[in-house]
């Protein structure tokens, strides 16, 4: 009897993919971030719903595509490609700064198109960087040619989000949740990572031990820690490099 093919790992189906994505990048974080258990819960919640995504869609349910807001430098990202990690599932990444255009029709083409590419994949977590760029708030007693244009291309925007197959898992991140547009907040599961103010002591000290230097827990940021880990890593680094002349 034939051998029974055994299914490719994360890494694999990430190298077979890469080379027909025009749009996205492998999303590669070797951190192991920390997030707050309520953060984590929910992300964990929203993945067993995409994970059961056709039994839903087939109950006339839809699984919403995550949206993560958070200060800079907060965990949105590596926390998405850790989860990826943990069930096995190739992460891809693309800013918005990648598909923005002269014209506004331009930059929603190059999104649908990369929605497009994710929708025609097998398998995947596709993050959607910092979506303040594109998908801000419609100006509604403005009348002008451009921001009628806008309005038609958020709204295309956000038809090519909602007409994505059951099985795409589509995360979006941002660190102004402010302003985008309320439409767009609409049709998304929204999961807000805590400020940084709010964090107890033993919190801090876990996002920075995180980043492998937990004297960093007193920094006045998220990014103030990773950039004093940073700086940390340099130096350590800087001074084997100079023992070994």
């Amino acid at each position: 009897m034939a051998a029974t093919a055994q299914p490719m790992e994360a890494r694999e189906l990430t190298d077979l993919m890469v080379g027909h994505l025009k749009h996205w990048a492998p999303a590669n974080d070797t951190r192991y971030p920390w997030a707050r258990k309520s953060v984590a819960d929910a992300i964990r919640q929203w993945m067993v719903e995409a994970e059961n995504a056709d039994v839903l869609h087939a109950a006339g349910e839809r699984v919403l595509p995550l949206l993560l807001t958070g200060e800079t430098r907060c965990g949105k990202t590596s926390t998405m490609v850790e989860v990826a990690r943990h069930y096995d599932v190739p992460a891809f990444r693309m800013t918005m700064g990648q598909v923005v255009g002269q014209y506004m029709g331009e930059t929603i083409r190059g999104v649908k198109a990369a929605l497009d590419e994710a929708a025609s994949a097998a398998t995947g977590l596709w993050i959607l960087d910092e979506v303040d760029g594109i998908f801000q708030q419609r100006g509604g007693g403005d009348n002008s040619g451009c921001a009628h244009e806008w309005n038609a291309a958020i709204g295309q925007g956000l038809a090519a989000i909602e007409s994505l197959p059951a099985h795409v898992m589509l995360v979006a991140t941002t660190n102004e949740p402010a302003i985008i547009d309320r439409a767009m907040l609409a049709r998304f599961c929204r999961v807000d990572f805590p400020p940084w103010s709010e964090l107890t002591e033993p919190e801090r000290r876990a996002f920075a031990r995180s980043h492998k230097h937990e004297d960093a827990w007193t920094a006045d940021s998220y990014a103030g820690v990773v950039q004093a880990a940073r700086a940390a890593r340099v130096k350590k680094i800087l001074g084997h490099h100079d023992t070994d002349r």
